[in-house]
């Protein structure tokens, strides 16, 4: 996952993964490992933290696979994407004002998987 993540934020920011691990402060061999899916160690996690704004600890449960809890999840990939904060605030508006809540909940998880579909290039689209 904290691949797919590196390579999107990238991709976001229009940068070559050269000038990407020169932002933060990593060679870009190591860039290159990260991005196809090498574990990280915690120096590098720190950095790459700093550089997507996020817990160190969030990277390095991305990096070894511990399970974190779905709320971690979902705080982690909202600090990613402070613009989905916003969407889910308008539909939890929407559904306390509206008595046909199952649009609402179908249009906010239609939105997430779009744009979990960018973030992992589609993979586990089914």
């Amino acid at each position: 996952m904290i691949n797919a993540i590196i390579r999107n934020e990238i991709h976001q920011r229009g940068l070559s993964v050269r000038k990407a691990a020169r932002e933060i402060g990593v060679s870009h061999t190591t860039m290159f490992r990260i991005i196809k899916g090498s574990p990280i160690d915690l120096p590098t996690a720190t950095k790459l933290s700093n550089w997507l704004n996020v817990p160190v600890s969030s990277l390095v449960d991305a990096s070894t696979g511990n399970n974190s809890s779905e709320i971690e999840k979902i705080i982690f990939f909202l600090s990613l994407y402070p613009d989905l904060i916003q969407k889910l605030i308008q539909t939890i508006d929407q559904i306390q004002t509206n008595p046909n809540v199952t649009q609402a909940i179908a249009d906010v998880l239609a939105y997430l998987v779009f744009r979990l579909s960018l973030l992992t290039g589609g993979q586990g689209e089914g």
